[in-house]
């Protein structure tokens, strides 16, 4: 509960800083992009600015986590096959033994195998 509140606090707070930043900066600047010109008030200019920012950096760490997940799935897999490969090779190893076994045990009671 103390959390809860805490951060509410730090959230009205911060909408207040918000609010005070966009009443200071509320005049019209000119803005050019090749050949397309316009004015806007310089508080939107700053917080999409912003916005975009946080978007980039939200795609970053999405993106570094996503890769992070991948090699540790990847990694894991190869653990699989690998523990898979070993269980088939032991497999292997013993069929032969266990077919020699059964032709030695043929040969001995005297009885035509098929």
């Amino acid at each position: 509960m103390f959390m809860f509140m805490f951060m509410l606090m730090i959230s009205i707070f911060l909408s207040l800083l918000v609010a005070v930043f966009a009443l200071q900066n509320s005049i019209l600047v000119p803005i050019q992009f090749f050949f397309w010109s316009t004015e806007f008030p310089l508080v939107l200019i700053i917080l999409i600015s912003v916005f975009i920012g946080a978007i980039i950096i939200f795609s970053l760490a999405l993106w570094r986590e996503m890769k992070r997940k991948i090699i540790k799935v990847s990694n894991k897999a190869s653990e699989i096959k690998e523990k898979h490969m070993t269980k088939n090779e032991n497999q292997a190893d013993e069929k032969p033994m266990a077919l020699a076994s059964d032709s030695i045990t043929d040969k001995d009671t005297n009885t035509p195998s098929s």
